[in-house]
C-alpha cells in the first residue's frame, strides 16, 4: 500500500500564505510528527501560533518552525486561538522570501518551464517581501508578460527578473499562460486549473458555495459568519468573472468558425 505523501515544509508555508492572500480568517491546523500545529490567520498575517509544550520562543524561531513543518493540513474558517497564543504578527510571504533567498536555487529550470510564454500572478505578495525594482515588475505582472518584456519594461537584468519569478513560483502564485492576474486569482479561488470549462466553473462554484452556507455552521459566532460572508463575496465575484470569460470565449469561437 502506498502511503499518502506528506506535504513538504515549504508547502505548509505556501498553504498558510494562500489563505492569508485570499483574505481568509481562521485556523490552519497541521498534524505534525511532534503534535498539532495551529495557526490563526487574518488580514495577511499569522496572528497566533500553538505548537504545544515545545513552542518556539521569539518571532524568528516561530517562522523557522512554520517553514520546516510537515504534515496534513486543514483550514477552519472563522475560528480563533485563545489570547495566550498570540505572537508578534508576521507575513508568511516575507518569511518564504527570506527562505528562498537563503537557498542556492537555480533559475534555469524555471526559465526552461516558462520558455517564451507570458506569466502573471494570482495573489501578489505584500510590497514588504519585494526589493527595489521588483515592485514595478509586480505591477507589470497584473497583465501577462514574457521574461523579455519584464526585462525591457523596468530596465532590469534577466537575473533580477528571474530572481523575482523564482520567489513567486515558490510562493505558489506564478501562473503561466493566462492573460491577467485577475483571471488567475479567480481560477485559484474556485480551485480550478486555467483550462477549466464553463461547466467546471459552475460545478466548482456550487460545491464551494454549499460549503460556505450558514446552515453548515449552526454554532458559528458573529465573527465566523462575517468570515463566511466575506469568503462567499470573493467566491461569487470570481464566479461571475469566469462565467463571463467563458461566454466571451464561446462567442469568439463561434465567430471564427462562421
Amino acid at each position: 500500500m502506498t502511503l499518502p505523501r506528506l506535504p513538504g515544509p515549504l508547502e505548509i508555508a505556501r498553504l498558510v500564505y494562500e489563505h492569508t492572500a485570499r483574505g481568509h480568517r481562521g485556523l490552519v491546523e497541521v498534524e505534525t510528527a511532534k503534535g498539532l500545529l495551529r495557526l490563526q490567520l487574518s488580514v495577511g498575517f499569522v496572528l497566533a501560533m500553538d505548537v504545544g509544550p515545545q513552542a518556539p520562543v521569539g518571532a524568528d524561531s516561530q517562522v523557522r518552525y512554520l517553514l520546516r513543518a510537515r504534515g496534513q493540513a486543514s483550514f477552519r474558517l472563522g475560528q480563533t486561538l485563545p489570547g495566550r497564543f498570540l505572537i508578534e504578527p508576521f507575513r508568511p510571504d516575507a518569511s518564504i522570501r527570506a527562505h528562498v533567498d537563503a537557498q542556492t536555487l537555480s533559475v534555469e529550470r524555471l526559465r526552461e518551464r516558462i520558455g517564451e510564454q507570458a506569466v502573471t500572478v494570482s495573489f501578489p505578495p505584500h510590497p514588504s517581501a519585494l526589493f527595489g525594482e521588483e515592485r514595478a515588475m509586480l505591477l507589470r505582472l497584473a497583465t501577462a508578460q514574457s521574461v523579455d518584456q519584464l526585462v525591457q519594461s523596468v530596465e532590469s537584468t534577466p537575473s533580477r527578473v528571474l530572481r523575482l519569478l523564482l520567489f513567486l513560483d515558490a510562493l505558489g502564485v506564478l501562473v503561466i499562460g493566462l492573460p491577467s492576474g485577475e483571471l488567475a486569482a479567480a481560477y485559484a479561488l474556485l480551485e480550478l486549473p486555467p483550462a477549466a470549462t464553463r461547466s467546471d466553473v459552475k460545478s466548482a462554484y456550487r460545491r464551494l458555495a454549499r460549503s460556505l452556507h450558514p446552515d453548515q455552521f449552526p454554532h458559528a459566532s458573529p465573527s465566523e459568519l462575517r468570515a463566511l460572508a466575506d469568503r462567499f463575496a470573493s467566491l461569487h465575484a470570481a464566479y461571475r468573472l469566469l462565467v463571463g470569460q467563458a461566454a466571451n470565449v464561446a462567442l469568439n469561437d463561434r465567430g471564427e468558425s462562421s
